[in-house]
């Protein structure tokens, strides 16, 4: 879907009851505007592309810090802060990231994924569209909000 289209999608009933249900009524219109800011900022810089959004829902280590890097054991526990992102598939072999927290911009180019975390692109995609026979109705697009958007 075209980030033109995900914003008009965010004014929806269906996206307010959504938000409401993952941030709570007193935060859904906050994090609604978090969206909005991301996919706009996100249109401004690469163009009104079909974008796919993501949530990672945050953690912390209240013991073992870093020892999970390895392959030790961590204590931690969830709390109510994530971090939001937006992509759109370029048909490179480059990710390009903005990080605002950063004030960034940088590019990972495909060979260095492979060569240097073993993370290898097409691998992925057999594992999610695997993953997606599995489970149907999983959208591996998003970790909470595509999937409910395309339905309004």
């Amino acid at each position: 879907m075209r980030a033109e289209e995900t914003l008009s999608l965010l004014d929806s009933e269906k996206a307010r009851k959504r938000m409401e249900e993952l941030y709570g009524r007193e935060q859904a219109e906050e994090n609604t505007g978090r969206y909005r800011d991301q996919i706009e900022k996100f249109k401004n810089t690469y163009g009104d592309k079909d974008i796919f959004m993501f949530s990672a829902p945050g953690r912390t280590e209240i013991s073992g810090n870093h020892t999970d890097h390895n392959h030790g054991k961590v204590l931690a526990g969830s709390i109510n802060l994530d971090c939001v992102g937006i992509a759109a598939k370029n048909d490179s072999s480059k990710v390009n990231l903005v990080s605002e927290t950063f004030n960034q911009k940088f590019t990972i180019v495909y060979n260095y994924m492979l060569e240097t975390w073993g993370i290898n692109l097409d691998d992925l995609r057999e594992i999610v569209l695997r993953r997606q026979q599995e489970i149907p109705e999983l959208d591996m697009r998003s970790a909470v909000l595509t999937p409910i958007l395309p339905a309004m």
